[in-house]
């Protein structure tokens, strides 16, 4: 015979009195569908959703024997139940038989919140109360904390004093204007994007030929040229960016209670945008978790 219980976080074990005749439990996969070139809809799975688990049942309010025993009612099951969902603890489903070993987390060691609690009454059954009852997987949020150390001084050294004469200095060169950097043109691809669709934005028309210089120039990123991915990025070969002068980076030094979002904010007015910070300056910053006050920083 199979047997439900819930139990609390504080301790308190629930017997449900008659088992349902259905207990449904829901594993979904999250699947994207993406149009593909010559292929059609092409499924791509994504992550597993929460494990639900339902039923529904009824509570008899009459001492019978045959239900309620060791002082258990129906008003204290629904209190309790209705207790933990308002204060959002997880509760532990345990479903003896073949079908609670068959849950994928086990019996005895999932969590789940209380999603959907129902309560009603019809025709037939006014001495008992029926109810609904649903419950989604439990995960705890594992928050992230940034620490920065900082770096002790090192002592300074005694500076020599300087000389009482300057010697006179040729004249200065003046420095060399920056030279302009040409770059070809990269284009990151976006959903519905086709190499036929790019060679005719960059090109003005699109052939055979086109198509094959690009896949031709991105080779070890295009395997099959009639499936790219969003996010991919080409290089359009026989083209240029205009002509730009390079700018000249900026530096930062860090100072206590920094770090790179907040770095970020100040220069981009985004935090996210610390990643460009960090790209910038990897030979010096080993963990982007982990920066010390005194460090020089590269702003790009």
């Amino acid at each position: 015979m199979v047997k439900i219980f819930i139990k609390g976080q504080d301790g308190t074990l629930l017997t449900v009195p008659v088992n349902p005749e259905e207990i449904k439990s829901n594993e979904n996969q999250k699947i994207e569908v993406v149009e593909v070139l010559n292929l059609g809809g092409t499924p791509i799975p994504g992550y597993s959703e929460l494990q639900t688990l339902s039923w529904e049942s009824f509570l008899p309010t009459l001492k019978d024997g045959n239900y309620i025993s060791k002082g258990m009612d129906a008003k204290y099951f629904i209190q309790k139940l209705r207790e933990w969902k308002r204060a959002n603890q997880p509760v532990r489903v345990v479903i003896s038989g073949v079908f609670g070993s068959a849950l994928e987390h086990g019996n005895t060691s999932q969590l789940y919140y209380i999603q959907n609690f129902e309560t009603g009454t019809k025709h037939g059954y006014e001495t008992d109360i029926l109810y609904k009852i649903s419950f989604i997987e439990y995960r705890k949020l594992q928050e992230k904390k940034l620490i920065i150390v900082e770096k002790e001084k090192p002592k300074e050294t005694p500076k020599p004093a300087p000389p009482t004469k300057t010697p006179p200095r040729d004249k200065e060169t003046p420095p060399k204007p920056p030279e302009q950097v040409k770059k070809p043109i990269m284009h990151t691809v976006v959903k519905g994007d086709t190499l036929w669709g790019i060679a005719r934005k960059y090109y003005g028309k699109a052939d055979n030929a086109l198509v094959n210089g690009i896949v031709a120039a991105n080779k070890a990123k295009i395997k099959n040229p009639n499936l790219i991915y969003p996010g991919q990025v080409f290089l359009i070969p026989g083209t240029e960016a205009k002509t730009t002068t390079a700018p000249k980076a900026k530096t930062y030094k860090v100072v206590k209670g920094d770090y790179l979002r907040k770095i970020s904010k100040k220069f981009y007015g985004d935090e996210m945008q610390w990643k460009k910070i960090y790209n910038a300056n990897k030979s010096v910053i080993k963990n982007p978790d982990l920066i010390y006050a005194g460090m020089v920083l590269t702003i790009p």
